[in-house]
């Protein structure tokens, strides 16, 4: 497993401009023309994104629908997300009884679906009940080799149209991937869990990208992308809730 601190502070937009990374504003906004998306809209648009493209997951050995895993990992309503300042929105949702089994979703300022991913076994580097944190790299290796031998390897695949969006948004994925390892609502400014904060941004998972204009028929497995080295969005943790 590599490691590499992930810090940054721009991010890059699907219409190829540069931006600020942005503070993130409430659902008490102003701005009427954001809604939240509620389970239905949101299970719709993955659906007409995805279509019936097909693929096989990693530790898996045949390919499954792209739609179906997805839509297993949204089930909450209305549907967790996080909205920055530009109105940039990640949705999430994982499977009930198996919330190692999660979903995600990006769409664009002008709420148009960008990017989605199927996220499974993301290592836990801090425990709610014992407040015990993994916060460095010994640590975190033995938690590995302990998921391993539950038969558990930490996998990301993400799904998007055109190459450009995964460079547009694959920083808010890793700043919510640093959120999930903490289990979500991370006070980072407390003394127990800020190490594990710490750690979580030196930490990068394997990342699986396939484009899905690509594809001629429904298995996706020639559509595979190259993700470049990214940092992550520099949006506070303590802002992904659940």
């Amino acid at each position: 497993m590599k490691l590499l601190v992930l810090i940054c502070c721009v991010v890059m937009f699907s219409h190829g401009g540069v931006a600020q990374a942005q503070p993130v504003t409430t659902e008490s906004t102003s701005q009427s023309s954001w809604k939240i998306k509620n389970l239905q809209a949101l299970q719709s648009d993955i659906k007409n994104f995805v279509g019936v493209a097909k693929v096989t997951l990693p530790g898996d050995s045949n390919a499954v629908a792209v739609e179906q895993r997805l839509l297993t990992s949204f089930q909450q309503q209305p549907p967790k997300h996080l909205r920055l300042d530009n109105n940039v929105t990640i949705y999430w949702g994982w499977q009930e009884g198996q919330a190692f089994v999660k979903s995600i979703a990006v769409y664009d300022p002008d709420g148009a679906l960008r990017v989605v991913g199927a996220v499974d076994d993301i290592p836990a580097l801090y425990n709610w009940r014992s407040k015990r944190a993994v916060t460095d790299a010994n640590e975190y290796q033995k938690l590995v080799v302990k998921y391993a031998s539950w038969g558990s390897e930490p996998s990301v695949v993400l799904f998007a149209q055109k190459a450009r969006d995964f460079d547009a948004y694959l920083p808010l994925v890793q700043r919510w991937l640093q959120a999930a390892m903490l289990g979500f609502n991370a006070d980072c400014s407390k003394t127990e869990i800020a190490p594990a904060c710490a750690f979580a941004e030196k930490v990068t998972l394997p990342i699986v990208a396939y484009q899905l204009d690509c594809k001629t028929q429904s298995n996706i497995e020639q559509c595979s992308h190259s993700l470049s080295d990214t940092q992550a969005l520099s949006v506070p943790l303590e802002l992904f809730t659940q």
